[in-house]
């Protein structure tokens, strides 16, 4: 039985066949990763990932008591009659406090000491009512969730928007950080070229996307614990979807990961193509230009040459 050549071995015999480019060397490489068996394993993960990503739909379709349950719940919890007005109560007794908190006002007497502890004590009472009602709320919240179970499409529709909006806050923070980045390069840039510039910028941006998309991705992987608890599953089911969730984001973020670097590591390598040519064009050129000042010189002396004995005889 023939055996394959390892990734050692072949690199080995191109070495002792002569030089190999960069290109081969990739080429390489990358063949010997999708030979691993890490690699497939990865990738059938990472398909599963993408496909529960696009196309997951919730396994057990919910009778319609449930589902008219789950509705009048939640519009029931969301429906307070005199929630807002209280916040509007609120609002006006935060702004009659604000008016007599100042600094110092227990050293400044009366009517200070006197009305700070009254518009104070108005205010607690409007928060204690509005926390009565957050609390109810919670609970009919609660009810409604456990009426459909982890398994459900309200379930899946609220992780989905968990981390989109993760993923957002994500982009949001690698964008902050790319623009201080470019300013303090800015500012501190003393010398160099363009291209290094835009090489430099290039790779601390994908530094910060990097980070940005793992910090939603941390982010997420703690928001969908409490989001899957809050649905009163059993243990197997609660691991189950948030192993499964993990998974989907996981994917997500390693394939946009993969494409950004895919896409920096091809324009980098055209920019150094490009680079590559022009130094050769500038050598060329230099080449050819001590060419013909040699030529010139030596057409020079050789015409000078002839001058002179032509002028002796």
């Amino acid at each position: 039985i023939m055996r394959q050549p390892t990734g050692a071995q072949t690199v080995r015999r191109q070495q002792d066949e002569g030089p190999i480019t960069i290109e081969q060397a990739g080429l390489n490489l990358a063949k010997s990763i999708v030979a691993s068996p890490k690699f497939k394993v990865s990738f059938v993960l990472w398909a599963i990932g993408m496909f529960l990503c696009a196309f997951a739909a919730p396994p057990f379709q919910l009778t319609e008591e449930a589902s008219a349950r789950y509705e009048g719940l939640m519009d029931q919890a969301y429906s307070f009659e005199g929630y807002a007005e209280l916040e509007e109560k609120l609002g006006a007794a935060q702004r009659r406090l604000d008016e007599v908190h100042v600094f110092f006002w227990r050293m400044r007497g009366e009517p200070y000491t006197t009305l700070v502890p009254q518009r104070r004590a108005a205010v607690d009472q409007i928060k204690d009512q509005i926390r009565a009602l957050d609390k109810e709320r919670d609970l009919l919240v609660k009810e409604a969730k456990a009426t459909v179970g982890v398994w459900s499409q309200a379930a899946m529709d609220e992780a989905r928007g968990s981390f989109w909006s993760a993923f957002e806050q994500g982009k949001l923070f690698a964008q902050r950080r790319a623009f201080w980045n470019t300013l303090f390069m800015l500012m501190q840039r003393r010398e160099g070229g363009a291209l290094s510039f835009v090489i430099e910028w290039v790779l601390t941006a994908v530094a910060n996307f990097t980070l940005g998309l793992l910090g939603s991705l941390f982010y997420f992987s703690v928001a969908v614990l409490g989001l899957a608890w809050s649905y009163s599953p059993n243990m197997l089911s609660f691991l189950a979807f948030v192993g499964l969730a993990l998974l989907a984001a996981g994917s997500m973020v390693a394939t946009y990961l993969l494409a950004t670097y895919g896409a920096v590591a091809g324009g980098l390598y055209g920019l150094g193509k490009v680079a590559q040519a022009a130094e050769r064009q500038r050598l060329e050129q230099a080449h050819a230009e001590r060419a013909r000042i040699r030529r010139q010189q030596e057409g020079a002396g050789a015409g000078g040459g002839g001058y002179h004995h032509h002028h002796m005889e």
